[in-house]
């Protein structure tokens, strides 16, 4: 079993892509379940897994990101002057 079943609160924010203080309050809201041991707080992997695909609804309405291709991207187009 290479994969831990707990996971500090640094590594769910660290997973998730967000900061610790926000995995805090998806914890305090009830989103995430905790696992408590003595003083340490841990979330279920499992736990991570589930609040995720919940936020990711895989509806076909959904449309996958896809990077614009040219030359143009990241440019800004000139102002028209002012008359």
């Amino acid at each position: 079993m290479n994969e831990r079943l707990l996971l500090r609160v640094e590594e769910v924010a660290e997973a998730l892509g967000i900061g610790r203080s926000k995995a805090y309050e998806l914890i305090t809201a009830g989103e995430l379940p905790v696992v408590r041991l003595g003083r340490c707080v841990r979330v279920p992997a499992a736990a991570v897994r589930g609040w995720m695909e919940a936020q990711c609804p895989s509806e076909p309405s959904v449309v996958a990101y896809e990077p614009h291709s040219g030359a143009s991207v990241g440019r800004h187009q000139p102002k028209a002057p002012r008359g």
